[in-house]
């Protein structure tokens, strides 16, 4: 019984340092370095601007290309592409909303939401009336 208690004193001991060195075969001074200047967060930008997330979008999109295939055309040419190209086709128009809210006239008067405060509150695009 000595014996379990002490090996399993021994493994608590050591499992937090086993644990918290990295598995990988480069060097830690090559980790080391790639750690100070590889960054996550540039990714994670392009990530959010091309995802097609619910926002509310600038007049110029509507107008023209909207803001996903223009970060992914300059992404690409940012990584050496040379023949980019946005392919346009035909749409219905959409509109663009600047205002709107949504009320609750019975039993009681009550503001449910309001453009300005949550602009995703629109469906981009939907049928209005």
């Amino acid at each position: 019984m000595q014996r379990f208690a002490a090996c399993l004193v021994l493994l608590i001991v050591l499992c937090p340092t086993i644990s918290a060195q990295p598995r990988t075969l480069l060097p830690p001074k090559t980790l080391e370095g790639l750690g100070n200047i590889v960054s996550g967060a540039r990714p994670l930008n392009v990530l959010k601007d091309i995802a097609g997330y619910n926002r509310d979008r600038q007049q110029a999109e509507f107008e023209g290309t909207w803001l996903e295939s223009e970060v992914l055309a300059e992404k690409a040419k940012e990584y050496g592409f040379s023949d980019v190209e946005i392919l346009r086709y035909p749409r219905n128009p959409l509109w663009d909303g600047s205002r709107g809210e949504l009320w609750v006239t019975s039993p009681v008067l009550r503001k449910i939401i309001d453009f300005k405060d949550i602009p995703t509150a629109l469906a981009p695009g939907s049928a209005s009336g």
